[in-house]
């Protein structure tokens, strides 16, 4: 998971979408200068009438231990709690093997090219080395992959693939984990917008919901939807510059200082407007807010707190960043990197436990993270070398 993370970048159909090494985020935390948000930039938009306006008080923030290389081990701060072994991100066919989603500590799906390097092929990978192809695609066709969910034995992702230019199309398919079987559901999916974020297509309710526009203030929004089962793609008109959150929210894609964000249910229609001070930028989800606090030379402190502006809280100084798009992790956790010098590109990855207001060390070296659900997982290695994958279920930390 974990996207992490450094800035966010928008994909859209046809956009090539990598990895999220990161390298970009040591430096930044090592060197803020020129960064003065958190989590990406934009421009949102006053969102219609009825909204609800929450100014927030400028309370000063209640401090947790400074984040640092003097924070708590996995192994003191949560006694039995392991992360799974490292497994090289190396298929035995000698293809690089990427995971984009975890399913638990000891299954991920994922992508690998062939031997040839011809064909991309979507797989799942066992702790052993086990794996089983659920899809291929060839390379011709300049596939890309986004929006992986699972519920139980489905697994949905979004496909995108070109036969050209102005030949793109973007495909929701389903596979069924249990037995392998793979069927497209809908290629009626609208200029789908993925943001490097867990919630870029979200499993409820019986069906897959994904955005579509809406990534600029005067392109129309929709978040539109399909039965697991297969039918007809639903559509709903919602305010733009919104992303999918915590169904059946949807929440301000990406923040910038002294814009307010927005939280936004599909369900009753109604907003909630999150307001920061002048020298901050704020991203929400329904349950938790991140606030980047912007100094002479870049973000100075993180806090997190409340979208009603209760329990705000410093968590980090500014030497660590937050690596994600994606906030409060399985609603208690906030994950922060901490850099381990430019030359060698990784960071120190960091755990925020909000509720027990303790800041808990996971791991040295991470150059990628990733987090969807209660699953967080990691690159550990240098940019641009052979990567070594550990996940760990944060449902497993005690409360």
């Amino acid at each position: 998971m974990a996207q992490r993370r450094t800035s966010t970048k928008v994909t859209t159909p046809g956009a090539r979408q990598g990895r999220r090494p990161l390298a970009t985020a040591a430096r930044a935390v090592s060197a803020v200068k020129g960064r003065a948000l958190v989590g990406g930039l934009a421009v949102v938009a006053a969102i219609a009438a009825g909204a609800a306006l929450l100014s927030q008080p400028a309370a000063e923030p209640t401090p947790l231990p400074t984040p640092g290389l003097g924070d708590v081990p996995m192994a003191e701060a949560w006694p039995g709690v392991t992360a799974s072994a490292p497994q090289v991100g190396v298929l035995d066919d000698n293809t690089t093997y990427t995971p984009r989603l975890y399913l638990n500590t000891q299954l991920s799906v994922g992508i690998a090219r062939t031997p040839d390097g011809e064909t991309h092929r979507l797989l799942t990978r066992a702790a052993d080395g086990r794996i089983t192809e659920l899809r291929r695609v060839a390379g011709s066709r300049d596939p890309n992959f986004n929006g992986f969910a699972a519920s139980g034995d489905v697994l949905v992702w979004a496909e995108t693939t070109t036969g050209g230019p102005a030949n793109q199309l973007t495909t929701i398919w389903r596979a069924d984990l249990k037995t392998g079987a793979v069927r497209s559901l809908t290629a009626d999916t609208g200029n789908a917008v993925f943001r490097k974020s867990g919630f870029d297509v979200v499993i409820a309710e019986g069906a897959a919901h994904w955005v579509s526009g809406g990534n600029i203030k005067t392109i129309p929004a929709e978040v539109r939807s399909i039965p697991l089962a297969g039918g007809k793609v639903t559509r709903r008109t919602v305010p733009t510059l919104l992303s999918l959150s915590t169904w059946p929210w949807l929440t301000t894609a990406e923040s910038a200082v002294s814009v307010p964000a927005t939280i936004f249910n599909l369900k009753t229609g109604k907003s909630q407007v999150v307001r920061s001070s002048p020298s901050e930028s704020i991203r929400c989800r329904p349950s938790w807010c991140r606030i980047g606090v912007v100094g002479s030379s870049g973000i100075s402190r993180t806090d997190m707190m409340r979208p009603d502006g209760a329990e705000r809280r410093r968590i980090a100084g500014p030497n660590a960043a937050a690596v994600m798009n994606d906030i409060g992790l399985f609603d208690r956790f906030e994950a922060l990197g901490v850099s381990e010098g430019p030359e060698k590109g990784t960071i120190t990855l960091q755990l925020v436990d909000l509720a027990r207001q303790q800041t808990v060390r996971i791991a040295e070296g991470a150059a990628v993270v990733e987090s969807q659900g209660s699953l967080l997982w990691w690159a550990e290695g240098l940019p641009g070398r052979e990567y070594k994958w550990r996940a760990l279920d944060l449902s497993a930390i005690p409360a």
